[in-house]
């Protein structure tokens, strides 16, 4: 299963222009009752062991099935599209279950006013579990699927989750904006952009709940995509999970105003609930062209330092900073063996920091915040349980090798700067040999202006502008041909056989 949520290429139905309107039927779902939402909140805000709500998830059984309109285009192919309307809602997050999508299928997911819209996913997203989407902004979004005719009526998918956010994430302003730090250029520490990129926000709860975790190195550096975050933040299907990288002021600010970096399932590999620390395995690593770093990690042996600081995603906000820069205390609760630290400056945490990592002066991760009692106007304290606590639940996945002693140090992924994967070879088409119709596959970021068939002789037969990936060759004598493809960067040629 991929699970990585780019925008490459547009929805189908947007490039069409001959063909039949395409039509949406929509589900009208309740509307959100904000002031009760957020009083429920109130009532909660003060327990930092939870991950931050800030959207309401309706459990849902459309499909493709029982739902949604189809339109049948002129070659044969069909889209179908399915309207989901959550009055009041900044935002919608959806969890698919059981996709099943042929050779050539595709899903988008857009707003109704095609602004944000993330796809495809295709055949690669198959499964038999959950599927969690990242959020599109506005309270009105389209799910389409477009189907070609050599695979009628073998796609299908439900949605399970529909979730309305009643926070605006594309503003989110903290309540207590007055001691929350945002980590920027001017108060991050040398090195700490490095690590910055390794703190990710973890989407949980069917899309309707925020925490905070970490990308860890292992002792074979070979950049399995360990994740790490606090027991109290795995909540819903580890399948569904979403998580978001780079979300902070050096990259990427908030949700809806850069190229999304956002990767959906894990598996969980150990949850140790005694001490609250769960570790996870991503189900698909981070491109090396989002720049991200595997921290290293130190299960703190002897004197631990007196300057610590956590980075956290606060309130479902771009990155924040703790500075604890006075000492610690130890404590048990019901078996617990947690790490109180005082705070008396500025950066706060809140709600959404519950899973954050805690450094040590070299940047190496020491432990993960559970919880704490900090106020604006109350210094309070905050609780880490440190890695040494859970490493006999941990060692054999971060240390898969047996070889630390202490800590590792964390890395950027050896990247191969060869040839690379060209258009060339993510452009292609299908069946061959052929007898009514291809189907085109592009799989690369480079747009087909035009697709040449030829005959043998090089002689042309038709262009097309492929608005849909279906071109029709019924009617041509049998033989060979030459397809050549033509890009915004380049042309290259292929035979076909048709028979």
């Amino acid at each position: 299963m991929s699970g990585q949520f780019e925008r490459n290429g547009v929805p189908v139905s947007w490039g069409l222009t001959n063909q039949f309107d395409v039509q949406s039927d929509w589900q009208i779902l309740p509307q959100l009752n904000i002031e009760a939402l957020l009083a429920e909140d109130q009532l909660q805000l003060s327990d930092r062991t939870k991950p931050y709500r800030f959207a309401s998830a309706l459990e849902t059984d459309f499909s493709l099935l029982n739902s949604g309109h189809w339109t049948n285009l002129l070659n044969g192919d069909r889209i179908w599209t399915l309207g989901i309307d959550f009055g009041f809602a900044y935002s919608i997050g959806l969890t698919l279950r059981n996709i099943v999508l042929p050779r050539g299928g595709k899903v988008f997911i857009y707003s109704e006013d095609r602004e944000d819209y993330l796809g495809p996913l295709t055949s690669r997203d198959n499964t038999s579990g959950f599927l969690g989407i990242p959020h599109v902004s506005g309270s009105r979004i389209i799910v389409e699927y477009y189907e070609p005719y050599a695979y009628r009526g073998q796609g299908s998918f439900w949605i399970d989750h529909v979730a309305g956010a009643y926070r605006d994430l594309a503003n989110a302003v903290s309540s207590d904006l007055q001691c929350y730090e945002e980590a920027n250029l001017l108060n991050l520490p040398s090195g700490a952009s490095r690590v910055a990129s390794s703190v990710l926000m973890m989407m949980v709860d069917y899309g309707q709940k925020i925490a905070s975790a970490t990308l860890m190195n292992n002792s074979r550096s070979d950049a399995t995509p360990y994740v790490i975050s606090s027991s109290e933040s795995l909540i819903g299907p580890a399948s569904s999970w979403v998580f978001y990288f780079n979300m902070n002021q050096l990259r990427c600010p908030n949700f809806f105003t850069c190229d999304r970096m956002v990767l959906s399932g894990a598996t969980l590999v150990r949850n140790d609930t005694d001490q609250g620390i769960g570790l996870l395995k991503l189900i698909k690593s981070p491109p090396a062209t989002w720049d991200v770093y595997y921290c290293g990690w130190s299960l703190g042996m002897g004197e631990l330092p007196l300057n610590l600081i956590s980075l956290h995603h606060a309130e479902a906000l771009s990155l924040a900073i703790t500075d604890y820069q006075t000492d610690w205390s130890e404590s048990i609760t019901d078996g617990q063996i947690l790490m109180n630290l005082q705070l008396t400056d500025n950066g706060r945490t809140f709600q959404g920091s519950s899973g954050a990592p805690l450094f040590d002066e070299e940047w190496n991760l020491l432990g993960i915040f559970t919880g704490g009692s900090t106020s604006c106007n109350f210094p309070g304290s905050d609780q880490y349980v440190l890695l040494a606590e859970s490493w006999s639940d941990l060692n054999s996945y971060l240390d898969p090798l047996q070889i630390v002693q202490n800590k590792i140090p964390g890395i950027y992924p050896e990247v191969s700067f060869g040839a690379g994967v060209s258009a060339d070879d993510e452009i292609s088409f299908f069946p061959n040999p052929a007898k009514e119709w291809i189907y085109i596959s592009n799989e690369s970021d480079t747009r087909i202006l035009s697709v040449v068939l030829m005959n043998a002789s090089g002689q042309v037969i038709e262009a097309f502008e492929p608005n849909v990936p279906t071109i029709s060759i019924s009617g041509l004598p049998e033989g060979f041909y030459f397809i050549e493809f033509i890009t915004g960067k380049d042309k290259f040629t292929r035979k076909l056989l048709i028979r």
